[in-house]
C-alpha cells in the first residue's frame, strides 16, 4: 500500500500466521485472508498491496529451489501483491507452542545464522520490484542471559554480520537488488536501545563500506516504548548517528496506570506461555525502575506514580483496555508523526502484531481480516492527517 504521493510503503507482516504448511497451500491461505482485507479496505483488485514476508530456516531452505520461487513470484504478480520486506528474526517455529527466549537462537554469534539470513536475502532478491530498497529485519545481536559468558561474543557477531554484508553486496552487484539487513532493537537482548547499537555499530561495522550500506536498523515502536527514552528520541539518534533505518514496525505495547498489586492482577490476563513479554516499571519521569524478563506474577512493593509497561504489540487501534490497562503508543504516534512530516527518515512501514492468536478474547476483533484491516486504516489516516484515531 502507497501512501503519502507514493513515497511510502506499508505493508502487514505475515509473522501473525504458522509458517507450517506447504507454499502452495500458504500462499492460497495469504490470498484468502488478504482477499479480505483489501475488500474490508474498500481497494480494487488491481490496486498494489504490500505484503510483509517472514521465513523461517524452514522456508528459506525451500526456496533454494526455483520452481518454489517461481510459484511465490506468479502468485504475487497475479494477485496485484509486491514484497518490500522479509522478517528473518524467528528461526525455527513461532506459533502455537512456548517461543519465549528460544527465539533467540541461534543467534548472530552462530553461522547457522548467517547463513539462513543469506537464504532469506536471496529468496527476497527474487521477489522484490525492481527499483525499491528492501529490508530484512533480524534478532539483536542474541539475548544478553545466554551471551553473558560467551567468548569473544562481539567479534563473532561482528565476522557473521560483515559476511552477511559482503553477500548483500554481492547480491546488488549482480542483481541489483538493495536490501537492508535491519537489526531490531529488543529488550533483554545485547542491543536493546539505540545507543547500544551504535556503540557496536562504531566499534565493528563503520569501517566497512558494505556495512555501512546494508546493514541498519528496524526500529520497532512497541519495543522502544520500554526503553524509557523520550518519544522518538531514539528514531533521532539514529538518523544523527548516520544509521540506515531499513524498516519501522509499528505496533503498540501494554501498560498500566500504576505499579500497585491491582494493576499488577490486571496485566496477568496478557501473561501467557508462548512468547516472552519483557516488562519494566517506568516512574513519573519516564525512566526504568525495575527491570523483569516477562511479566511478573508478584510486587514487593507498591511504587506510588509509577506504571507497568510490558512488550505485548497491540493492535495499532488499541487505546483504552480496561479499567486499569491501556495501549502504550506514545512512541508509536512519535515515530508517525516524524514520517509523516519527512518521509525520507524510511520509506518501508510494517505493521506487526504477531500476537493476534495469543490476544484476551475480549481484545479480538470478530475475524483477524478485520483487525488487520482496522489498522491498515489507523495508521494510513494518521499518517495522512496526523490526528490521532480513536
Amino acid at each position: 500500500m502507497k501512501l503519502v504521493s507514493d513515497k511510502l510503503d506499508l505493508c502487514y507482516s505475515l509473522n501473525v500466521f504458522p509458517c507450517d504448511m506447504d507454499i502452495g497451500r500458504r500462499l492460497a491461505d495469504i490470498g484468502c485472508k488478504f482477499g479480505r482485507v483489501r475488500e474490508f479496505l474498500g481497494m480494487a483488485e488491481d490496486e498494489p498491496f504490500a505484503l510483509g514476508f517472514w521465513s523461517d530456516s524452514r522456508l528459506a531452505g525451500q526456496m533454494a529451489d526455483k520452481s518454489n520461487v517461481l510459484m511465490v513470484r506468479d502468485f504475487l504478480e497475479s494477485n496485484g501483491y509486491y514484497v518490500f520486506t522479509l522478517n528473518a528474526f524467528p528461526y525455527g517455529e513461532f506459533h502455537g507452542k512456548p517461543v519465549k527466549s528460544e527465539v533467540y537462537l541461534p543467534d548472530w554469534t552462530s553461522a547457522d545464522r548467517a547463513d539462513f539470513t543469506c537464504r532469506a536475502a536471496d529468496f527476497l532478491a527474487e521477489i522484490m520490484p525492481s527499483g525499491i530498497c528492501g529490508s530484512i529485519s533480524t534478532l539483536p545481536g542474541g539475548y544478553a542471559k545466554f551471551l553473558s559468558e560467551k567468548k569473544d561474543c562481539e567479534k563473532l557477531i561482528a565476522w557473521n554480520l560483515l559476511k552477511v554484508a559482503d553477500h548483500l553486496a554481492t547480491l546488488e552487484e549482480r542483481r541489483g537488488a538493495e536490501i537492508v539487513l535491519s537489526v531490531e532493537m529488543e529488550p533483554d537482548c545485547i542491543w536493546e536501545d539505540c545507543k547500544s547499537f551504535l556503540e557496536f555499530h562504531g566499534r565493528h561495522l563503520r569501517n566497512s563500506q558494505n556495512a555501512r550500506r546494508h546493514i541498519g536498523v528496524c526500529y520497532d515502536t512497541s519495543h522502544q516504548e520500554l526503553t524509557g527514552a523520550c518519544p522518538g528520541e531514539g528514531l533521532e539518534m539514529l538518523i544523527s548517528g548516520g544509521l540506515r533505518i531499513g524498516k519501522i514496525q509499528l505496533s503498540a505495547a501494554l501498560e498500566t496506570i500504576g505499579a500497585s498489586r491491582m494493576d499488577l492482577e490486571a496485566l496477568q490476563q496478557f501473561s501467557e506461555e508462548v512468547y516472552l513479554h519483557q516488562t519494566r516499571i517506568k516512574g513519573v519521569d519516564g525512566g526504568v525502575v525495575r527491570r523483569y524478563d516477562d511479566i511478573p506474577c508478584d510486587l514487593d512493593a507498591d511504587l506510588s506514580g509509577c506504571r507497568f509497561v510490558s512488550h505485548f504489540h497491540l493492535p495499532v487501534f488499541c487505546s483504552g483496555i480496561g479499567r486499569r490497562i491501556r495501549a502504550a503508543r506514545n512512541e508509536l504516534l512519535a515515530v508517525l508523526e516524524k514520517v509523516r512530516l519527512d518521509p525520507g527518515i524510511c520509506s518501508a512501514l510494517e505493521i506487526e502484531t504477531y500476537t493476534y492468536n495469543v490476544l484476551p478474547e475480549g481484545l479480538k476483533s470478530p475475524s483477524i481480516e478485520e483487525s488487520i484491516a482496522k489498522e491498515f486504516k489507523w495508521v494510513t489516516d494518521n499518517v495522512r492527517s496526523g490526528a490521532d484515531m480513536p
